[in-house]
């Protein structure tokens, strides 16, 4: 081994005659360069080649917090969580003392549920039962040997890999890994059997979350492991796009625990697999387990904070929980831009792959996006749901049809006095729909993106498509709308996916329930937004449902093949996209849904209907007049609907949401972090849970 080294002439040299000066500047030269090379070389072959090396959460944790408190402004003196102690002291604690003075804080217990793509995965590599039942698979990810030693010239995989996101450098790198990672992240549907075995991964292969695998375990730190910093750790942060699409809850996290919270004590996480449906992620067993966890140890009801594709994981959860347990463990749940009744962009997605992964040579091609999303589960529970249309019958949606008539008329003659007046006969009568929802005679400005300074003002309508009978995907002259049979014909005429299974994971989608909206029973804070336009509507000139062979090299008959390897010309892509408001993935009718329904119930005394509030992003309520300030308490009486101002659309503004308060950037927004870390705080008495305030 030793004589194969490329130092041994320099480190073990022959004896040679003296030699010049010059010569021996030449020679120390040479040496350098070799050693720079030699370096490099070294650094590759770990990158590539290296065990995963899991770094817990403490190691970072100063670091992190350094940069979060200067970029949120949150140093803070003292620790609301701890009963007002100083950092200073808190550090001298141990863990079991910082939760005799959060016991007696305002603070909460909080479980963090990110959305789709914001769980950190790992992916679990059995050598030889990978190479022995799938030897194509061990072949393109570039494996030729399970053996030990290691001949030169095999390569063996490691024992475990980052999955999502994967390194830069190494054997599922997007760079130059790409058929592998396709293949490793490619699911086999089997009807035949039920839950999570429903889904499989490649024999040998089994991907699960940060914390949930031999070598994370011992950094789970109660799930925060696992949606923490999805970007692996060779990515800088400082890179704006990484820095606004995988920092995942990073920013919510680090703001709790500046305020006190202890991670794994007080503060916990819910990673999934997010390739899965909601009733095969396993969170409706997780989840109980952890706010068993998190309330023995406080003694006080946990707040559940989700975002995206996460609420639909949570209210899978609350509505298997009997009513009892809710109220003794569950303060609060924040919903953030939760996609109730799906995506326009997501059915888009199946249909014709996303420009998010479509990188060039960095990313994947439509086609090899549809071979190895078709059967992800997760993107079939963000389709449009036929919400709308299972809740026809019921009285809530009567009422939400007649406030959207009611405005649609107001506006029919296009003259805002005349509208004016409408409205001011109707509020003087008592007879406004939804009357807890404002009314285009509340007077309220809306940040709108590149001209915040100049904020746009805007009548309350609701600006809301009934997907039920309005139109959301066409192909040539065949319309589709968020109701089962259209969903069901898309699935079976292959339009999304394999019309062999896609049709019977939307039917099992369906049939959780969660597409229903049941009333959850918890109290609950559901923050929307409407400043960015949102794909509504996509049109297909050609039949898009045409795909790809899985893993076939060549394209099926009437395609052709793309142009270079990665590009996006081998799939039929929408020719026309409609909008409406939204936050540039979840259209405002999604998002908005759930919280007219269960605020319609709270409001009309429901059974087990808890308070339901309304949070508008990047909104806020400007009185001019006495009558305004008239229809602005009115509305505040009835504590349903609120504003909420953001900072990330501002001109001046350079934080890691510069650019806009899309979906998941505005998870970084100062005026949001902040609004949930108050959120999470209640009194003293209320904080409790009623056995512990009745001894």
């Amino acid at each position: 081994m030793a004589a194969s080294s490329p130092f041994v002439a320099f480190m073990d040299p022959p004896p040679a005659a003296p030699v010049s000066l010059s010569r021996k500047r030449k020679l120390l030269s040479l040496l350098l360069v070799v050693m720079v090379i030699a370096i490099l070389v070294a650094v590759l072959s770990v990158s590539t080649q290296r065990s995963y090396q899991p770094v817990s959460l403490s190691t970072k944790h100063t670091q992190i917090q350094r940069e979060f408190s200067h970029d949120l402004s949150l140093e803070l003196k003292t620790l609301p969580c701890l009963n007002g102690i100083t950092p200073k002291h808190a550090a001298l604690l141990t863990p079991e003392e910082k939760l005799k003075l959060f016991k007696q804080s305002p603070c909460h217990p909080v479980i963090l549920v990110p959305g789709l793509m914001a769980s950190r995965l790992m992916v679990e590599i059995d050598c030889e039962k990978l190479q022995e039942e799938d030897p194509d698979t061990f072949e393109a990810c570039g494996w030729t040997t399970c053996d030990i030693p290691i001949q030169d010239g095999d390569f063996q995989p490691n024992e475990e890999y980052n999955f999502w996101m994967p390194d830069l450098l190494g054997d599922l790198s997007f760079i130059g890994g790409k058929a592998c990672w396709e293949r490793l992240s490619t699911l086999d549907f089997n009807p035949q059997e039920k839950g999570a075995k429903q889904f499989t991964s490649a024999p040998g292969v089994r991907i699960s979350w940060y914390g949930d695998t031999r070598q994370t375990k011992k950094y789970d730190e109660a799930g925060l492991g696992g949606i923490q910093h999805v970007a692996p750790d060779e990515i800088p942060q400082q890179i704006e796009f990484l820095a606004r699409n995988f920092r995942s809850f990073q920013y919510f996290s680090e703001a709790l625990l500046a305020e006190g919270h202890v991670a794994g004590y007080t503060i916990g996480g819910m990673p999934y697999d997010w390739r899965l449906p909601v009733y095969a992620t396993g969170v409706e067993k997780r989840l109980p387990r952890l706010i068993e966890d998190l309330h023995r140890s406080t003694g006080k009801r946990v707040v559940i904070i989700a975002h995206s594709m996460g609420n639909l994981n949570v209210l899978n959860a609350l509505n298997q929980l009997e009513q009892r347990y809710k109220d003794m463990h569950i303060q609060k749940w924040i919903s953030i831009n939760a996609p109730w009744m799906g995506s326009v962009d997501s059915i888009e997605t199946l249909i014709s792959g996303t420009e998010m992964l479509d990188l060039g040579w960095f990313g994947f091609g439509r086609d090899a996006q549809k071979r190895m999303m078709g059967a992800w589960g997760g993107l079939y529970e963000l389709i449009p749901k036929n919400t709308l249309q299972e809740n026809e019958n019921q009285a809530w949606y009567k009422e939400l049809l007649s406030r959207l008539e009611m405005e649609r008329t107001a506006a029919m003659s296009g003259d805002r006095h005349a509208e004016v007046t409408y409205w001011k006969n109707i509020y003087g009568q008592n007879k406004v729909p939804l009357a807890w929802y404002p009314t285009p005679l509340t007077p309220r400005t809306h940040m709108t993106e590149g001209d915040t300074s100049k904020a746009k003002s805007n009548t309350y309508r609701l600006l809301m498509r009934l997907w039920n009978k309005l139109p959301l995907v066409q192909v040539k002259e065949r319309q589709f709308s968020a109701v089962r049979q259209d969903l069901q014909f898309m699935a079976i005429g292959g339009y999304i996916a394999d019309p062999e299974f896609s049709h019977l994971i939307l039917d099992l989608v369906m049939k959780t329930g969660v597409n229903q909206l049941k009333n959850p029973g918890v109290e609950v804070a559901s923050l929307y937004s409407l400043d960015r336009a949102t794909t509504s509507f996509c049109n297909y000139d050609a039949n898009p449902g045409a795909v790809y062979d899985h893993f076939a090299p060549e394209p099926l008959p009437g395609r052709y093949m793309p142009l270079w390897p990665g590009t996006s010309s081998d799939v039929c892509r929408a020719s026309k996209k409609d909008n409406e408001p939204g936050d540039g993935s979840v259209p405002l009718s999604s998002g908005i849904i759930a919280a007219m329904k269960w605020s319609w119930e709270y409001v009309n005394k429901q059974a087990n209907a808890k308070p339901a509030r309304m949070f508008e992003y990047c909104s806020q309520l400007s009185a001019t007049t006495p009558e305004d300030m008239q229809y602005i308490k009115d509305l505040q009486k009835r504590d349903v609907y609120n504003v909420l101002p953001c900072e990330c659309l501002s001109p001046d503004y350079d934080g890691p949401t510069a650019g806009g308060c899309g979906h998941r950037s505005m998870l970084y927004d100062r005026h949001l972090v902040e609004w949930v870390v108050g959120e999470a705080k209640s009194t003293l008495m209320d904080s409790v849970t009623p056995e512990l305030a009745d001894a």
